[in-house]
């Protein structure tokens, strides 16, 4: 598995790295252009009312599952490299253009996941009447808030990362059915599959943690040196740079690791017929 992994960022990194760059991009004109109407309902004074509140609310539901839509394409697109298949046409749109809506409500089911998420998170923080600034004395706690809840959504998160291979290998798998056989799959191996991961993500994503804790430590502040200010903006974009190369890493491993469970790491050599058999006795 690792050695057809570092095969096919070898050889199709190129590939991997621009289908992820226009999935991120898709995805963020859909939220710049959902957000941006949302917007119009905000009185001119800024002030939140419950009707601009719950609108922004619905905002971030549909710009998020329009993003689960472009990242189901970005799947398949993942697949078909691992396939050693050249990627058809279009294929970052395929969410958009599956008739049978199982695309569709995967990606309501993540979007709802993710707004439980949020929402506790909101609840958590006025509860505790963290205030969010950027005054240094809130910096601690506002990066442990965070940290918490980012691993949160991770671990959230994780056992379904095999619901779009899933879906997209399998048009006879119901929705449902996909989230229970991916969380079958997965909650099993958790910290194989996590550490499979982290290797697929390699040396980006060393730096990407490293040049994040660099950025970190280092003092901000208009009265900066020019010097210290110019170094901070050159590590913000390498750290940019090496988040963007690890989460293609990232995406390019899934399919690959859902290919060595169902027995079919060769899969442009033969139709995966029954991706959902477990292979932990063999």
């Amino acid at each position: 598995m690792h050695v057809i992994l570092n095969q096919c960022l070898r050889l199709y990194f190129g590939k991997a790295l621009a289908a992820t760059f226009m999935c991120m991009l898709l995805s963020s004109l859909g939220y710049f252009l959902v957000l941006s109407f949302v917007r119009r309902t905000v009185p001119s004074d800024g002030t939140m009312t419950l009707l601009s509140s719950a609108l922004f609310l619905a905002g971030l539901f549909v710009a998020n599952t329009i993003s689960e839509l472009f990242k189901y394409g970005l799947n398949a697109t993942m697949i078909s490299i691992v396939q050693k298949k050249p990627a058809a046409r279009g294929l970052l749109f395929a969410g958009l253009r599956d008739t049978s809506k199982r695309v569709f409500k995967a990606a309501l089911i993540f979007s709802a996941i993710y707004f439980v998420l949020a929402i506790v998170c909101a609840v958590f923080i006025a509860v505790t009447h963290i205030q969010f600034s950027l005054n240094q004395e809130n910096a601690d706690t506002m990066l442990l808030v965070a940290g918490i809840f980012f691993a949160v959504h991770i671990l959230t998160v994780i056992p379904f990362l095999f619901v779009y291979p899933i879906l997209y290998l399998r048009s006879d798998m119901t929705v449902l059915h996909a989230f229970s056989v991916s969380a079958h799959f997965i909650l099993g191996r958790v910290f194989h599959f996590i550490g499979f991961i982290l290797y697929a993500g390699g040396m980006d994503a060393i730096l990407a943690v490293v040049l994040q804790t660099i950025l970190w430590i280092l003092p901000s502040g208009e009265r900066l040196p020019a010097t210290v200010s110019m170094g901070a903006t050159f590590l913000s974009f390498m750290s940019v740079l090496c988040q963007y190369r690890a989460i293609t890493r990232f995406f390019l491993a899934i399919p690959l690791y859902f290919y060595a469970l169902t027995g079919v790491l060769h899969a442009h050599q033969s139709e995966p017929a029954a991706p959902i058999e477990d292979r932990r006795s063999e």
